[in-house]
């Protein structure tokens, strides 16, 4: 093996030229690490005859730049991989945090899973007997054959990525008005749950109405991880020790616990070493059907601390935490442990180095950033206004037409440092690039079709966008370009009850996770009831109405336009039956919700269809109105007193549009109203939508006869209408 000094950027591997015997490399691997010591092992490639395997050469890092080691092998096999090595980790084979590609199936020394080792003492293939022993355990991953779920690191592409054709391929670019996040999990999207898979789903989200499909965590994550920090983890040990034998486990399904945030998950692929290939096909699909491509990455926590196979687990400079007593206690700022410090120098340049790696390798139009109150937190965890991590991503020319979407927020009001961004007193940083999840809209919307007393002014503010929230500068006297479309609108998302749920229960089942607003219509849980059942469909319509015509970005999650149910579970990351929803093979298998998925289909395209609808001015002619029709003040929605709320309101576009005009009734009786008074004698309106009829589209098929204004809007209703002149 031969080997010399290297050079210290960039971090992780790279090929610095070709060796004299072609196809042989020589690559440069540099390593950022405050060790003693480092040494890099290298693996035989892959074969199906030995997919459990020891290194075959053993390089020490000789050299270090600073705190960077590093190491120029040359004549290496493409297809060779590697890990690192360092006493201060207990002798475990460690990834490389850049390492841009990884491999599955692994290797047995890796099989140290929360604590648990299975590394047994009679050579390699009683080691791969216990490993598979542990791995049996969980069932359901192991149906999708995940047998060897940990990796190791590659310098170099698979080759069906390095020969990757894009073509001709361009990013639709689509501008904020048109935008219609669908948010999904990559194994629910099809019934393979692969990337390859996942484009099968393509038309049905154009016929939807999709423009932008978001996807769960794709980085790779460890799925047989249980989560120390869990409940389960600590019943199902219990119960292992009581039965003296492995019990059932779900296993991480969600993904949100990476183990590189450079590498796409390996087992969402459909062939070996296909993960970074076929993420690609994907979202040049996408891109070719007019759909952007987002990621939802986590940059504020890492996969456990013990998982035997991050880097980053034994380097505390990457974390928030405390040292006491030689060893370091995680902060659980991030709700999951382990949680990262983005505004430390390294994982600052980590982050801005994932953004960019996806961006360039696979054509990534935008990301959601999980949990990113930590990313406005110093390395102390303390909050603090001005975050270099986010005025590095904001002032990136590479990430510069990137959407940028946080949570704003993070879990630290469980320990006391509560750190809620939205809708405080500065916001989040750099309101200018951001848009954000706007829970207050979710919370707002819920509780007026509730029928909360008090909620009738909150739920109009909802309608024009939280103007509140996004109409003003933040703390750095940032403009909102953006207006209204900074918000990303929601009645539900993957954390938390899915719509279906928020209608039919009032608790919710497991016994972590928050509680929610959220009703029954009459009874608990899943019912024959006709009556409830019609009722819960009801309000289902309504949500889905007051989440197209509102201002904003609206956002509908896997699952949500068809009633899918968790069954009263709100936090379903390990259950294997419930962690999303699977998309049907034809809408007309979705009857559960009386052709929900065609009322929301219809309303999606009245908003793609009307600029009126879909501006960001927070309804600037907006009119509201009383129940004769005739202005009234905002103001007089306010009533705390009263427990029914009637809203209505008109809007008018340009002149080649028809007026508008919504109402709502959120009370348990019908109300007579009246359509807008207008002095124009000859404008004759006719009814688009009503949530109180289970069609999905129910236009009457000719206008009212002129002057004819007298309606009833129905109890817990919502009603479009359109009016027109005979010359328009």
């Amino acid at each position: 093996m031969k080997f010399s000094r290297g050079i210290a950027h960039p971090l992780g591997p790279s090929v610095v030229h070709r060796a004299s015997q072609l196809p042989l490399l020589d690559v440069n691997f540099a390593v950022f690490a405050r060790v003693p010591t480092l040494t890099l092992l290298l693996f035989p490639p892959l074969t199906s005859s030995c997919p459990v395997r020891d290194p075959y050469a053993s390089v020490p890092f000789k050299n270090r730049t600073g705190d960077v080691w590093h190491v120029l092998v040359h004549d290496l096999n493409p297809d060779v991989t590697y890990a690192l090595t360092t006493p201060g980790a207990a002798n475990r084979i460690l990834s490389d945090p850049y390492a841009r590609w990884l491999e599955s199936p692994g290797c047995e020394k890796w099989m140290t899973v929360e604590g648990e080792n299975f590394k047994g003492e009679g050579g390699c293939q009683e080691s791969a007997q216990n490993a598979m022993a542990f791995l049996k355990s969980f069932p359901r991953l192991n149906g999708l054959q995940i047998k060897y779920p940990f990796t190791l690191c590659r310098f170099t592409a698979p080759e069906n990525s390095r020969r990757f054709d894009w073509g001709n391929d361009s990013a639709p670019s689509i501008g904020y008005e048109n935008l219609i996040i669908y948010e999904a999990h990559v194994r629910a999207l099809s019934h393979d749950g692969t990337f390859a898979s996942a484009k099968t789903a393509i038309p049905y989200l154009k016929w939807l109405g999709i423009t932008a499909l978001q996807l769960m965590p794709v980085f790779e994550f460890n799925e047989v991880e249980m989560g120390a920090m869990n409940s389960d983890y600590k019943l199902i040990s219990d119960q292992e020790v009581s039965r003296k034998a492995p019990v059932e486990r779900p296993g991480n399904w969600w993904g949100y616990n990476p183990m590189s945030w450079f590498s796409p998950m390996n087992r969402y692929a459909s062939r070996a070493g296909g993960g970074a290939a076929e993420l690609k096909e994907l979202v040049q699909a996408l891109h070719e059907n007019g759909i952007e491509c987002f990621l939802d990455v986590v940059y504020n926590h890492s996969a456990n601390a013990s998982c035997s196979l991050h880097f980053l687990n034994v380097q505390q400079f990457y974390y928030i935490g405390k040292s006491k007593n030689d060893s370091f206690q995680h902060s659980n700022i991030s709700g999951c442990g382990n949680t990262l410090s983005p505004n430390s120098p390294m994982m600052l340049q980590l982050v801005l180095d994932s953004l960019r790696w996806f961006v360039t390798e696979y054509r990534i139009d935008g990301f959601r950033i999980d949990a990113a109150g930590v990313l406005c937190r110093d390395p102390s965890g303390a909050p603090i206004t001005g975050p270099e991590v986010i005025d590095h991503i904001c002032s990136d020319p590479v990430l510069k037409n990137v959407k940028l979407i946080v949570e704003g927020w993070d879990a630290g009001d469980q320990i006391g440092s509560g750190n809620m961004l939205l809708g405080s007193k500065t916001g989040f940083p750099r309101g200018d690039r951001f848009c954000e999840w706007n829970v207050e809209w979710r919370d707002a919307v819920r509780r007026f079709f509730r029928g909360d007393k008090g909620s009738s002014k909150p739920f109009c503010k909802a309608l024009r966008g939280s103007p509140s929230l996004f109409k003003v500068p933040n703390q750095v006297s940032k403009p909102r370009p953006l207006g209204a479309h900074h918000g990303v609108n929601f009645v539900a998302c993957h954390d938390g009850f899915s719509m279906a749920d928020v209608v039919s229960y009032r608790k919710r089942k497991n016994t972590d996770g928050y509680a929610e607003v959220s009703f029954n219509c009459g009874a608990e849980g899943e019912t024959p009831d006709p009556q409830i059942r019609a009722k819960r469909a009801q309000q289902l319509r309504n949500f889905v109405f007051a989440l197209a015509v509102s201002r904003g970005v609206p956002m509908i999650t896997q699952g949500d336009e068809f009633g899918f149910s968790k069954q009263g579970i709100s936090n379903s990351w390990n259950n294997p039956q419930l962690f999303a929803a699977t998309l049907p093979d034809s809408p007309q298998q979705c009857d559960s919700f009386e052709s929900l998925i065609l009322f929301t289909r219809e309303m999606l395209k009245l908003r793609s269809s009307r600029d009126v609808l879909t501006r960001s001015d927070f309804f600037s002619h907006l009119l509201w109105l009383d129940e004769s029709g005739r202005p009234r003040s905002s103001r007089k929605h306010s009533s705390s007193s009263a427990n029914v709320g009637y809203i209505a309101f008109s809007v008018t576009g340009t002149e080649e549009e028809p007026e508008l005009f919504f109402a709502f009734n959120n009370g348990k009786h019908g109300i007579s109203a009246s359509l807008p008074y207008s002095t124009n004698s000859n404008i004759r309106w006719r009814k688009l939508f009503d949530t109180g009829s289970p069609a999905a589209l129910v236009s009457e098929s000719a206008p009212r006869p002129a002057g004819m204004r007298d309606i009833i809007v129905s109890r817990q209703t919502c009603v479009l209408y359109e009016g027109s002149t005979p010359d328009k």
